[in-house]
């Protein structure tokens, strides 16, 4: 008998959390002196911005954070823009602007920053707390996070495009690719998501084998509905 599936809405609950990582790893530069920060170093801006931020080997001072993280992001680093937003949507160091914060994480993915394409695809699909305003354009940059290492944005997308959301029709075997390229990158949701696809044969050829598989995998991953799902000999 073919389980009985988790909504896929339910499923996607674990594509909202932010990433909390900038498009590539910042520089650590031995000083912590402002007067680095310039245009043509604006990586030591963004640096020092979340060093000051959070305290982070220096005194904490999150004002002169916020500071320096509008400078890298004016100067055009996309993780000085991704962190501003960041900080803006949680209210850390300055008053929470939700509207400026969609705005420099659009901004950030621009720039090149996956997490930045990552948050601003969950907005315009519907799947973060503002309304969803471009389903195709946030499926786009979904799947554009995702190729650049964001496994949630696989997973996300994966989801779009299992259930056909808005303007973007239902498209199972890339939903599959989508969940599998989460999966294989230890995101446990994917697991069980594409789990249940061969699970019902749903867009899929049904593979009670590969969906047990998935579904031990998922539960080595923390996802405790695939452990009782699991139908693998222990």
């Amino acid at each position: 008998m073919v389980a009985s599936a988790v909504s896929t809405s339910n499923r996607t609950e674990s594509a909202r959390s932010p990433v909390g990582t900038a498009s590539g790893a910042l520089s650590r530069p031995d000083t912590d002196s402002t007067e680095a920060c310039d245009r043509e170093r604006k990586e030591i801006c963004a640096d020092l911005g979340m060093k000051y931020l959070l305290g982070d080997g220096v005194p904490r001072d999150a004002p002169k954070g916020i500071g320096l993280l509008e400078r890298a992001c004016e100067f055009g680093h996309p993780d000085g823009c991704y962190n501003l937003g960041v900080a803006l949507q949680r209210g850390e160091g300055m008053a929470r602007d939700q509207v400026r914060a969609e705005a420099l994480l659009e901004k950030a993915c621009t720039l090149g920053s996956p997490p930045g394409c990552y948050q601003t695809g969950l907005r315009l699909t519907g799947l973060a707390e503002s309304p969803g305003r471009d389903v195709r354009k946030g499926a786009e940059l979904l799947v554009l996070a995702c190729e650049r290492g964001v496994p949630q944005a696989c997973f996300a997308a994966g989801s779009i495009f299992e259930e056909g959301r808005g303007i973007v029709g239902a498209d199972i075997p890339k939903a599959a690719v989508l969940h599998d390229k989460a999966c294989n990158a230890g995101f446990g949701p994917a697991c069980s998501s594409l789990a249940f696809l061969y699970d019902e044969g749903k867009g899929l050829p049904a593979d009670a084998k590969k969906a047990s598989d998935l579904f031990e995998r998922a539960c080595k991953l923390g996802e405790s509905l695939s452990c009782a799902m699991s139908r693998s000999p222990k």
